[in-house]
């Protein structure tokens, strides 16, 4: 599967994955010329962003943007038994506004 320039934002899981929980997933890419945006998700657990767990293929980031929030989760992205490759990657740091 390719996700080609999209905006996960504000999503929430009470335990993993904001914004994405993989698993099994054969072979997953980010492709954008505009970045793909992660913005504002929360995971109490992991993988406030993304959570990706035991895949046989590849996840690729090509062009991916995480605007983190500080006194979110605990991690952005968690990976376990996952290949992966990224380039362009960029990650800023935020405060939360309560």
């Amino acid at each position: 599967m390719q996700i080609d320039s999209c905006t996960f934002s504000n999503n929430f899981a009470s335990e993993h994955g904001g914004a994405l929980y993989l698993s099994r997933f054969d072979t997953l890419t980010f492709n954008g010329t505009d970045y793909t945006d992660f913005m504002g998700n929360l995971a109490k657990i992991s993988g406030s962003d993304i959570y990706a767990l035991q895949s046989d293929g590849n996840l690729t980031m090509v062009g991916t943007q995480f605007d983190v929030m500080q006194g979110g989760g605990p991690n952005s992205i968690h990976m376990e038994g996952v290949k992966y490759m990224g380039t362009a990657i960029k990650i800023k740091s935020k405060t939360r506004p309560f």
